[in-house]
């Protein structure tokens, strides 16, 4: 993330988008990249393991945190939140 835009350090997680049927919101669409991960600790998480390379895509850790983000956001707001899918 851009230094001096936030109060804390931050990176890019996920992203939480609605999905629509036709004008209601019926669930919040999530997926998730830690590119931090592979920024900061390149040789464990962008080089191959074996043959096969290490996914920084939609780790059950990160879908974990977002979902809670999520859920906290929608009870600030006193709204029930939506169904949440990974996609």
């Amino acid at each position: 993330m851009i230094a001096g835009a936030f109060a804390k350090p931050c990176g890019f997680v996920g992203t939480a988008s609605w999905k629509w049927d036709e004008d209601r919101i019926i669930a919040v669409s999530l997926d998730t990249d830690a590119y931090d991960l592979a920024d900061r600790r390149p040789h464990t998480f962008s080089r191959a393991a074996g043959k096969y390379w290490i996914s920084i895509h939609n780790r059950s850790e990160d879908l974990e945190w977002a979902e809670q983000k999520i859920h906290w956001l929608f009870s600030q707001a006193g709204v029930p939140c939506p169904p949440i899918i990974v996609e």
